[in-house]
């Protein structure tokens, strides 16, 4: 187990007063282009440090465009100088790439920084100093000190401390980063004098990396990162009041309180386990509000009686049932699209074939609101998606067997056409694949399924066939290379699929065919 450190044992035994810190945030919660500071628990961590640190003066790097107005008492504290830098808004790319060129550019007085509306200053390292740095985004801690000591003439005595938010393993990414971060967040644990985890699963997460599983890489003396390492948890705030008075729970409920993001890291499913069974006077609330949306793998909930809290401060209590009364809220979505159409929806395919592991959910929720079938999965391995062992022809599927057929899944899932190219399988069913690879390509994996008795599922994009419409965006390489890409093609080559083979729709089939 961690040490719970108290608050001055945080920071060390060094002397603290009068010492200016640097604090590089790591923004994650963004509302369009802008960084959302209250909504953003980097950015409550890195506020409790300043008001705990009055006598320090601390430098802010926060992203360029943000929500903070001109009126927020950071402008008119004397300790605090705000910093806009350009971060990106990718998180994986925050974690990875780190902008030197501007950081030495705003150090060095190159560049003049806003640090307050309408009044710019010009920052020289060899006037204001640093003296330690709080870095929440420990995958970039060594590229920040080592730009500072390109600015200070080799003088190294800037002291580091470290928060992990976010710990990067199997556990908690789906698609994790290349190279792993976990490597840099590791020398970041190596060059702090103290690094800090909100629990002590982040660090059970951390140490999973090392092992059996990766033989080239060595397992970390367990003492030195003990005395390295202490738990910070982010602490909980009370519930506002309603009239002037504090919300109380309904009556007859126990209420539990899940005061963490909706995700596999926060343990939201170990808490979506202990939840079934549980009795009916218990009550579990949650505090994000991404969950009445379909995240991480997990089943959203609805709003249970708390519209009477005051909207702008509790606006994300979500009351939670028990599983069995959960209620999916893809059920609006289903309800609103049989009124438009006077249909109900009975197929479903995950965006950018995105079903796998960690969102098998799905499947089941798609079951439980009356869906027929499902067509995200790919037998294929890209770089964007794929379930490479997969069946290739119809079979039933559920959220526990998303390769195999499970003769007790409820839903039927038609694999996508794919096909033998250079060896690989490769996707033949449509969209990029349609524009790139040549026809006789995908009409001899057609004639292939159809040797088989295997239906050939198929798509494509409705703005492939008409591209004149199509808009140019400014998109990166690899994006513009698969949206643009011969699209000019797709019309014509579709027209001959059409005309040499069969097609009908998935209502039609099912209605024609019986497949057990």
């Amino acid at each position: 187990m961690m040490k719970k450190l108290t608050l001055f044992e945080k920071f060390g035994k060094t002397e603290i007063f009068g010492k200016r810190i640097l604090h590089v945030v790591s923004p994650v919660r963004w509302k369009g282009s802008k960084y959302e500071v209250e909504r953003c628990s980097n950015w409550k961590v890195m506020m409790d440090t300043v008001n705990f640190l009055p006598m320090c003066h601390h430098y802010i790097m926060i992203p360029e465009r943000n929500t903070l107005s001109s009126s927020d008492k950071l402008y008119s504290m004397d300790n605090v100088t705000i910093i806009p830098f350009p971060y990106p808004q990718s998180v994986m790319q925050n974690r990875a790439n780190f902008d030197g060129k501007t950081f030495c550019r705003i150090f060095s007085g190159r560049r003049k920084v806003e640090f307050r509306p309408g009044e710019f200053i010009t920052l020289h390292t060899s006037s204001i100093d640093i003296d330690f740095v709080f870095c929440h985004q420990p995958e970039i801690l060594t590229n920040v000190l080592w730009n500072l000591l390109s600015l200070r003439y080799g003088i190294n005595n800037t002291g580091s401390r470290g928060f992990f938010h976010w710990v990067d393993c199997n556990a908690s990414s789906p698609a994790p980063a290349f190279p792993p971060t976990f490597f840099r967040q590791f020398e970041a644990i190596d060059r702090c004098s103290k690094i800090f985890f909100h629990s002590d699963m982040s660090l059970k997460y951390l140490m999973s990396n090392f092992g059996e599983k990766k033989p080239h890489v060595l397992v970390p003396d367990e003492k030195i990162l003990m005395d390295k390492i202490a738990k910070m948890p982010l602490k909980a705030k009370p519930l506002p009041q309603t009239n002037g008075e504090y919300w109380s729970p309904p009556e007859g409920k126990k209420i539990i309180a899940f005061n963490h993001r909706w995700n596999e890291t926060t343990g939201a499913r170990q808490l979506h386990k202990l939840m079934e069974g549980l009795p009916e006077e218990y009550q579990v609330l949650v505090t994000d509000e991404k969950v009445k949306k379909p995240l991480s793998g997990y089943s959203p909930v609805e709003t249970s009686g708390l519209e009477e809290l005051e909207e702008n401060t509790c606006k994300y209590m979500e009351g939670h049932p028990n599983e069995k009364d959960a209620t999916f809220c893809g059920r609006k979505i289903i309800e609103k699209f049989s009124k438009l159409t006077n249909k109900k929806s009975k197929g479903f395919r995950a965006p950018t074939f995105s079903l796998n592991q960690n969102s098998s959910w799905i499947i089941d929720a798609l079951a439980n609101s009356g869906y027929l079938y499902d067509s995200s999965v790919v037998p294929a391995k890209t770089d964007l998606y794929g379930i490479p062992n997969a069946e290739t022809r119809p079979y039933r599927i559920s959220s526990s067997s998303l390769e195999k057929d499970d003769p007790d899944g409820k839903l039927l899932e038609f694999p996508l056409l794919i096909t033998n190219f250079l060896g690989k399988r490769v996707p033949a069913s449509g969209g990029f694949y349609l524009r790139t690879l040549p026809t006789r390509i995908i009409k001899n994996a057609i004639k292939n399924y159809e040797k088989q008795e295997i239906p050939a599922t198929f798509y494509i994009h409705s703005w492939e066939l008409t591209p004149e419409f199509m808009p140019r965006l400014p998109l990166p390489t690899k994006d513009k290379f698969i949206t643009y890409h011969n699209l000019q093609k797709a019309f014509t080559k579709m027209n001959q699929l059409i005309q040499e083979f069969e097609f009908t729709s998935f209502e039609k089939f099912l209605g024609n065919n019986s497949i057990s």
